[in-house]
């Protein structure tokens, strides 16, 4: 009843909003869309959502409020929760190589070691950035000619470049060694001084390796 206790209040209490319609038809669109928002939210990560964001969260600077996400279970989050978190990391800048230091005497090249955690081979590139502002580690992956380079993490990075820095010409030769190609400049090594060195005669003659 309103204020009026001779007028009858025909208006209906919505269970969705808990406002009041005017119409059954309006409850019937309230609840409708509420279950649509619903059903949206509950909508888990995709397939393609998760690597991809685990990537993200490694690879880039986390901001302040979203810090948490690291040690989040990824695969928990709702489609537009992954898609939201998506478009800000995206847009971050690479922490990959945040405290790592590569020191000056360690050039830009491709290197080897061998990691006795894993018991192989493990291959990496030392590179520049074109404005020569900072320097980063890559994995090396493919085969000369057809050389790849892939993202790694601080940890990974750091195990490298603690493993090389003492002999970055023992490493670089390794890689020649090991893949058929001057750690310098990436050439294929085709002459047999070359090939026995590890690393082409310019490179060499330029490095003293």
């Amino acid at each position: 009843m309103n204020n009026d206790s001779n007028v009858t209040d025909t208006r209906i209490k919505c269970g969705h909003c808990h406002e009041y319609h005017e119409t059954v038809a309006q409850v019937r669109d309230c609840a409708s869309g509420a279950l649509r928002a619903t059903a949206v939210a509950e909508v888990p990560i995709t397939e393609r959502q998760l690597p991809y964001l685990t990537k993200l969260v490694a690879t880039r600077v986390i901001p302040a409020d979203m810090v948490t996400i690291k040690d989040a279970d990824l695969s928990l989050l709702s489609k537009g929760n992954a898609s939201t978190a998506i478009e800000i990391l995206s847009k971050q800048p690479l922490a990959t190589y945040a405290g790592v230091l590569i020191p000056d005497t360690v050039p830009d090249g491709r290197y080897a070691y061998k990691s006795e955690a894993l018991g192989k081979i493990l291959f990496y590139r030392i590179v520049t950035s074109r404005d020569a502002t900072t320097r980063k580690v890559q994995k090396v992956l493919g085969s000369p000619g057809d050389f790849r380079y892939d993202y790694v993490t601080p940890g990974e990075a750091k195990n490298f470049i603690e493993a090389i820095q003492d002999d970055p010409g023992f490493a670089s030769q390794l890689f020649g060694h090991a893949v058929g190609a001057c750690g310098i400049c990436g050439s294929p090594l085709t002459d047999p001084e070359s090939i026995r060195l590890g690393i082409g005669p310019v490179c060499a003659k330029k490095y003293d390796w």
